[in-house]
């Protein structure tokens, strides 16, 4: 006959290092402090028992599910998730990534032509602009002249929106650029974007430089080699089909 387990004892002290660090550290750390020959999952079960959540999960209603899956085919994530925290309160909340998460749990998956249709309901009713206009107030935006790095380029904002800042200062300093001309760097540092450091080429001579400026000289003159012998020997065959 199996025998129940020896029930763990607790003392006054312990209870109240619990309550006083039970949500101020991990259950890691409050375990190696509270330091009783126990488990950690012993530790979490009596927390549990003394109504100390970390995380009180909330479950889906049926009718949350219901109202889900009537409605995913013709209406967009954000919009029910909207929906939710008028219709559902939630402690934290609903957000797109509640319903998708749910959405992939369930199957539910949109064909092309109802995400196209949900796409042209959004652009009618203008929600688009909307979900703008909550980026730039949550994130803001920059300032005309600001400079960002993006992929290894610097860019500048400009009335007509962002342009790489070599063409910029090149139109500021040195003047228009001709028509089939590139503004390239000197020193072929991308983030050097002075004035005396923009020079323009055409675009087979920055093909040439960026293509070839990486090898070493002798194996630059063996591809050249290579390439004047491939030359020469298509001539070759061409002349030789030419004459048979």
């Amino acid at each position: 006959m199996r025998t129940a387990p020896n029930k763990i004892e607790w003392t006054v002290s312990e209870i109240n290092l619990l309550k006083k660090n039970w949500n101020k550290l991990t259950n890691k750390e409050l375990f190696q402090l509270l330091n009783k020959p126990i488990s950690e999952h012993s530790m979490r079960t009596k927390l549990y028992e003394m109504g100390l959540y970390k995380l009180e999960l909330e479950f889906w209603t049926e009718e949350q599910v219901k109202f889900l899956k009537e409605n995913y085919k013709k209406i967009g994530d954000t919009e029910i998730a909207e929906i939710f925290n008028k219709k559902y309160l939630k402690k934290k909340g609903w957000t797109k990534k509640h319903i998708e998460k749910k959405r992939r749990y369930l199957k539910l998956k949109r064909t092309p032509e109802e995400l196209s249709a949900i796409r042209e309901d959004w652009r009618r009713k203008g929600l688009y602009k909307e979900s703008n206009r909550k980026m730039w107030i949550t994130r803001g935006t920059n300032e005309i002249g600001t400079v960002v790095i993006w992929k290894g380029d610097k860019f500048i904002k400009t009335e007509k929106g962002y342009i790489h800042l070599r063409v910029f200062n090149y139109r500021m300093y040195k003047g228009e650029i001709p028509k089939g001309m590139m503004v390239n760097h000197i020193d072929r540092n991308k983030l050097n974007c002075n004035p005396e450091n923009l020079q323009l080429l055409t675009r087979a001579e920055n093909a040439r430089r960026n293509s070839w400026s990486r090898y070493p000289e002798d194996y630059r003159k063996a591809l050249w080699s290579i390439k004047k012998l491939n030359r020469l020997i298509n001539k070759k065959q061409k002349q030789w089909q030419e004459t048979n």
